[in-house]
């Protein structure tokens, strides 16, 4: 009856040092890929806008000189008469 049995449960400092270590690696790690996400999906907008714009000025240079070239066919090859 000499022994008294201890109550006392919780967590020691070392496991709660180890706990926090872990949580901290888990947090940097899931927030590094946010951030690499976040680049990935900024370079690709500008990839997009950069082929939009590109694919625009084609269109206008097409369209452009589809209008010359029928203004020029239609000065130069006059049906001629008969």
């Amino acid at each position: 009856m000499g022994k008294k049995s201890s109550t006392r449960s919780g967590f020691t400092i070392l496991e709660l040092m180890a706990a926090i270590f872990i949580f901290s690696v888990v947090e940097y790690s899931l927030f590094h890929g946010i951030r690499t996400g976040d680049k990935i999906r900024g370079r690709a907008n500008i990839a997009r806008t950069a082929a939009l714009l590109a694919s625009n000025e084609a269109e206008r240079v097409r369209h452009a000189a589809l209008r010359i070239f029928k203004y020029v066919t239609l000065r130069i090859w006059k049906p001629s008469p008969v």
